[in-house]
């Protein structure tokens, strides 16, 4: 088993199955509230969007999450599964959106401006360091953003070797 300490407050709703290889995870991420322990996957989950991999079916969803900065519930229900492997962290997120048709997907390719429509997006805090973190953020049309911060260089762009799948409307 591998506990992986979280911080609840995803920014917008979308939908999304993501493959982070080779994050380490050796610190909590900043301003966590809580702690998720992930099971090890007998075999690796198919990054696709659906949740019908023998892992998603035997780990537990994680809800309670909360708006940023705040201990109010989100407006919408989400929850998220965790699971890895010897090659990756894998995140599961689930985001009810009564009307999928309204979210904003302005951003069809990976780039700077990802975090600007309806995506959700994970802090990973992989130092000791409060202040230093590798975001990665999501959108619901698929595109994928990255960034890094550390307190010698500030944020950066950043392109890690991560995939993501996004299923809309499911």
């Amino acid at each position: 088993m591998l506990s992986v300490p979280v911080a609840r407050s995803p920014r917008k709703p979308g939908t999304l199955l993501i493959a982070l290889a080779g994050v380490c995870l050796t610190a909590a991420v900043a301003g966590a509230q809580g702690e998720i322990t992930a099971a090890r996957a007998e075999q690796s989950p198919v990054v696709d969007g659906k949740l019908d991999d023998p892992c998603w079916r035997r780990t537990p969803a994680v809800t309670g999450f909360t708006r940023p900065l705040s201990k109010e519930a989100t407006a919408k229900r989400v929850s998220v599964k965790v699971c890895f492997d010897e090659a990756a962290l894998y995140l599961a997120v689930t985001c009810a959106e009564p009307n999928p048709g309204r979210l904003r997907a302005n951003s069809k390719q990976d780039g700077p401006d990802v975090w600007k429509d309806d995506c959700v997006e994970f802090f990973l805090r992989t130092t000791g360091n409060s202040l230093e973190f590798d975001q990665f953020i999501v959108n619901t049309a698929g595109a994928k953003q990255s960034l890094r911060r550390r307190a010698a260089t500030g944020e950066q762009a950043w392109t890690p070797g991560w995939q993501s799948a996004v299923r809309v409307g499911a």
